[in-house]
């Protein structure tokens, strides 16, 4: 059985699950040692990194959601990224 290249690619690709259509919101810039990383292990307490996540957007004036949005998803790394990335393309739409 011979497969099909295009099979490949669907298998490769990664689609980003934020539909992001409002290209007039400005990010500013936020040091790396500032921005929490979430992680998704067990002893990790996702209230808690949501409270945290919330506070570091009101001190650097990311005030709307889609500011919010953006920058949560740098915040996520190992088991929280694999689980983001798992939720399909475009599924996040605000």
């Amino acid at each position: 059985m011979t497969k099909n290249v295009d099979d490949d690619n669907e298998e490769d690709h990664i689609g980003f699950p934020i539909q992001d259509t409002d290209i007039s919101v400005h990010l500013k810039n936020i040091p790396p040692s500032f921005l929490l990383n979430f992680h998704g292990m067990r002893l990790e307490d996702p209230k808690t990194f949501l409270f945290e996540f919330e506070i570091v957007c009101r001190y650097y004036g990311y005030l709307l959601n889609t500011q919010k949005l953006r920058l949560f998803t740098v915040t996520l790394n190992d088991r929280a990224l694999k689980w983001f990335m798992s939720l399909g393309t475009n599924s996040i739409r605000s």
